[in-house]
């Protein structure tokens, strides 16, 4: 599995998601036995700013996709800088980090 690097950019406070796509050989939908989304400050940190896990944050949409949920929660109290962030899937024994990146929280007027 080949792991794709991208910068993502919410708005502090704000709702924000994403859907990803785990595919076998002959294109099919695979079901995962577990997924994780976290988000720290610093790589070496040993404490996650949050985290989202499979049907807590992390749900399958009915076409085999997966759907990763930010919630206001998880930024609103967050400072305005860039953070690290990685996607990481559970397939039987196999574990495999498909998506990585920073996670830039910027400014938002409206509160």
């Amino acid at each position: 599995m080949i792991t794709k690097v991208k910068d993502i950019i919410v708005t502090r406070g704000d709702s924000k998601g994403f859907n990803f796509r785990v595919r076998d050989r002959q294109g099919q939908a695979t079901t995962l036995d577990g997924a994780t989304f976290s988000v720290k400050e610093n790589l070496d940190d040993s404490v996650y700013v949050f985290q989202k896990t499979l049907s807590l944050g992390i749900s399958q949409l009915d076409n085999g996709d997966y759907y990763v949920k930010i919630e206001p929660a998880d930024t609103e109290g967050l400072e305005l800088q860039k953070y690290y962030y990685d996607l990481q899937i559970e397939i039987g024994d196999d574990v495999y980090t498909p998506l990585k990146g920073r996670f830039d929280v910027r400014w938002d007027v409206t509160e």
